[in-house]
């Protein structure tokens, strides 16, 4: 093996042309055998009837289709390298590269994944296959896959948008603004405990991050360069990469190159200004394969650019210079742009090399995208009252305190004061925020005798640059990595192993008026060496055995987690399955070593008048890693090729999750008092309608303790009615408690409770899909969602739909009209104070209702769906 991994670096500086030419291999080569095995990624099941196309070097070598076990068989091949493509009805058309057959053996067994098609699809390209040699083993773990054409078929901003639809995703900042911040929990469990991955490799920021922030902002998720989004649930995901993250991954597969030149064009235009220009070229010139893709997009989002006063903002003065301090202009300006740029070389039938570019950057205004509060006339007359502001009218009834131009001290009906000091309560004049996400990578692929060495390298950058009024903050994570591996296969054994190495710098700073400050670097590194195996003990009985032994430097340990899961399949349409694994990831770095750091700017903050307003962070050193143990059962059943049903249902314990702690700015001691400390009082007082204090001003710790558990049944139907309706359904119920919670973090959220549901994380989704095709030719869906109580925008139960309709036109153009919240559902461009539905409290809370919760910090606002959104797009596809 070491013999191995030493070859494949020589073969990385460029030796590789050299050994493929070299006449002791070219005797050695003899013909073998190509068989596979092609399943269902969400089941596990064969899949008959699908078409199978050998190709090398670009040229088509043999066709066949599998049995009724999704069995292929290619036989008389010589060794070489070679791409394999497939297609069957209800799935989406993939390709399987740089599959290599040693010299000297009797072939390979290839297990082969295919994800299901949202529609039929017909500008769809050919992409990957969704997995490797082992990639059976993703079959052993609960996933699902969105399809991008479907995406932007349906009208959605952004991946972010269809992610939120997903079964067992949620999110825990969602709000009324289609482009706002977002970040995705999984099975309700934290946003950071998930990852992000750019094929198959890992994207900053990393760790564990205290409390429901931290994570991937999907804000920047646009969908163009993507092939395929894979989800993949609990700790299974991560031991299939050798990745940290006990929730699971969300891995953005992008475009490959194909076998023939193919060029497409699209042009959109929608409601909300929408616009959408995406161009794309693939093919393969000799042995040089290419994939360019480059899109953008633009919407106003829930506000055509207009002047609005933030009547909420003026907390009880209604002079005229007030109200003009108070006026600007908003806009829900939002823009994705995306761009893909992928080389593809085969050196020699053993060897191929591939080189990535992904780029993707998201500019938003925030002054619509996420400044879009609403103080309501009820929350204004209870902030009056709070404040003591109450004045008595000429009847003797009560009024509340005014100041107008004529009158500083004017008393004003309660009916008056609530009309005049209810409305838009935005943040500042100017706010905007940009996020950039670049990748770069570089994978080196070849046969080695009996092994297979795959050596890869990575680097990315994710950006945020978040301004209010020239002032504000960055925040960089710069992520490099390596991952080597040998893959060896028999006829009953496939065995991995590799190493994997990720170094993320986080660097981040502020700026203002008194110029730029940068904070010191902040560094941790990951180390893993894994061990994957599959072996078939019979022609029903499969194991499949992962082995992670991974090393942090955030914490300096070293952690050993196993993950066995195994297969039965007896007659070929059934399916049972069981896993059992553990998990272990690392806090982020700078939970552990950075200096208290301001990041709220004054304009951002939501003010809690009964309790601390927490502005930024400060550092615990005394953190661990947080474990988790976990156990799936599932069943599938095949009714036809596309029709079939799974039941699954998990079980994940975490330890030493890591909870927040709330502490007053003041034991920081004097460095850690903002410059703009008075901007901060005077936005608490305007809210609150009384003085505020520094005593009101805190950072946000993090601190281990007790356990969360975090279970759930789901199940999925696809049935085919005839070859041209189909119909997609599912039922999610999960349930995300904590158990063992701090005092203090119970004290600073009351809603927090010790073995309660977690706010935001839904009981119970359901989703159906409708999906008809005219002719072989024209196609509408329809795909319908429920989500039920507790859920994100803190409203009662509540559906929305989605679709679009498709259809080709002449010269090789195609039509496609997309709508997103087909009816309306639950829309509201602001996020209304003290509207939402009450949510319990711990025995530290006292509020009674949800306006009591608003004033107090402790939730409270309602938000909405974003308005209904048409997309009419006309595409074309040479090939």
């Amino acid at each position: 093996m070491r013999v191995a991994i030493a070859a494949a670096l020589f073969l990385a500086t460029g030796a590789g042309t050299v050994l493929s030419s070299s006449p002791v291999l070219a005797q050695a080569a003899q013909t073998a055998t190509i068989t596979g095995n092609v399943v269902d990624q969400q089941t596990g099941l064969g899949l008959s009837g699908t078409s199978v196309v050998l190709f090398q070097a670009g040229r088509r070598i043999a066709e066949t289709t599998t049995d009724n076990a999704g069995t292929f068989t290619f036989a008389n091949q010589p060794a070489g390298i070679y791409d394999l493509e497939f297609a069957v009805n209800g799935y989406q058309r993939a390709r399987l590269t740089d599959q290599a057959v040693a010299p000297g053996t009797a072939g390979i067994t290839l297990r082969v994944v295919l994800t299901r098609a949202t529609g039929e699809g017909s500008l769809r390209i050919i992409g990957r296959v969704n997995a490797t040699r082992s990639a059976l083993a993703t079959t052993t773990v609960i996933n699902r896959n969105i399809d991008p054409i479907a995406i932007q078929s349906e009208a959605k901003l952004r991946v972010g948008d269809a992610l939120l639809a997903a079964p067992g995703l949620t999110s825990f900042n969602l709000d009324s603004a289609p482009g706002d911040d977002l970040n995705i929990s999984i099975r309700g469990q934290r946003p950071s405990e998930a990852q992000l991955l750019i094929d198959g490799h890992p994207v900053g920021p990393q760790g564990v991050f205290n409390g429901t922030g931290g994570g991937f902002n999907y804000q920047l998720s646009p969908s163009f360069a993507l092939n395929n989004i894979a989800i993949t649930y609990g700790t299974g995901g991560a031991a299939l990469t050798g990745v940290q993250a006990l929730a699971g991954t969300i891995d953005f597969q992008t475009i490959d190159p194909t076998r023939t030149p193919e060029f497409s064009f699209k042009q959109g235009f929608g409601t909300q200004a929408r616009s959408q220009t995406v161009a794309q070229a693939t093919g393969t010139i000799g042995r040089l394969g290419y994939a360019f893709v480059h899109g953008v997009e633009g919407s106003v989002g829930g506000f055509d650019p207009q002047v609005v006063t933030q009547s909420g903002l003026l907390a009880g003065d209604a002079t005229s210079a007030n109200v003009a301090a108070n006026t600007w202009l908003v806009t829900g300006n939002y823009v994705l742009r995306n761009s893909l740029g992928k080389l593809r070389y085969q050196l020699s039938p053993k060897t191929s090399v591939a080189l990535g570019f992904y780029d993707a950057t998201s500019w938003d205004d925030k002054t619509g995208e996420g400044d879009n509060d609403f103080v309501t006339p009820e929350f204004a007359l209870y902030s009056a009252q709070q404040g003591g502001n109450t004045c008595t009218l000429p009847d003797g009834s009560t009024g509340y305190l005014a100041a107008t131009d004529a009158n500083p001290n004017a008393c004003f009906t309660p009916a008056q004061y609530a009309s005049t000091f209810s409305g838009p309560s935005g943040g500042t004049p100017l706010a905007f925020q940009t996020l950039h996400l670049q990748d770069y990578n570089y994978r080196l692929t070849t046969a080695l005798g009996a092994n297979t060495i795959v050596v890869e390298g990575f680097q990315n950058a994710f950006y945020q640059y978040y301004d209010r009024n020239l002032a504000g903050f960055t925040n960089k994570y710069r992520t490099v990595g390596g991952r080597i591996s040998d893959d060896f296969v028999t006829d009953h054994n496939d065995l991995g192993i590799g190493f994997l190495s990720v170094a993320q710098i986080y660097q981040s700073g502020t700026y203002g008026p008194k110029g730029v400050k940068n904070k010191p670097d902040v560094p941790q590194v990951t180390n893993n060496v894994f061990l994957r195996d599959i072996y078939k003990f019979g022609p029903a009985l499969t194991a499949f055995a992962n082995l992670n032994l991974q090393h942090s430097s955030v914490t300096a340990t070293s952690s050993l987690d196993p993950r066995l899961s195994l297969v039965y399949n007896p007659k070929g349409v059934d399916i049972y399955r069981v896993s059992v694994g553990r998990g272990t990831e690392a806090p982020n770095a700078s939970l552990k070593s950075s200096p208290p750091n301001v990041t709220t700017q004054p304009g951002a903050l939501n003010p809690n008048c009964g309790g601390l307003n927490s502005i930024g962070s400060s550092s615990n050193p005394t953190l661990v890693d947080e474990k988790a143990n976990s156990i799936e059962l599932s069943y599938g059943h095949r009714f036809s090729n596309d029709s079939n049903f799974q039941i699954v249902g998990y079980d994940q314990e975490i330890s030493n999750p890591i909870f927040s702690s709330v502490l007053p700015l003041t034991t920081f001691g004097p460095s850690a008092v903002p410059a703009n400390l008075a901007a901060y009082l005077a936005r608490i007082s305007g809210y609150c309608g009384r003085p505020a204090t520094i005593a009101q001003l805190a950072l946000t710790s993090a601190t281990n303790a007790g356990a969360g558990r975090f279970r759930g049944i789901s199940a999925t139907e696809r049935y085919r009615v005839t070859r041209s309706f189909l119909v997609d359904a599912g039922l999610d119920v999960l349930s995300a408690r904590y158990y063992g919670v701090p005092i203090l973090s119970q004290q600073n959220n009351v809603t927090l409770i010790n073995g309660g549901q977690l706010v935001g994380v839904p009981f119970m989704k359901a989703n159906l899909g409708l999906d008809f095709t005219f002719n072989s030719k024209a196609e509408v869906r329809f795909d319908g969602y429920f989500v039920g109580r507790n859920n994100a925008l803190y409203r009662p139960p509540f559906s929305y739909a989605d679709g679009f309709f498709s259809t080709p036109l002449q010269h090789g153009l195609t039509l496609n009209i997309g709508v997103s919240n087909m009816f309306n559902s639950q829309y509201d461009q602001y996020g209304r104070f003290g509207y939402a539905q009450y949510l319990h409290e711990n025995a530290f809370g006292s509020d009674a209702n949800a306006l009591q919760e608003q004033f107090n910090g402790n939730f409270g606002e309602r938000f909405g769906l974003p308005e209904r959104s048409f997309v009419f797009s006309v595409s074309t596809r040479v090939r």
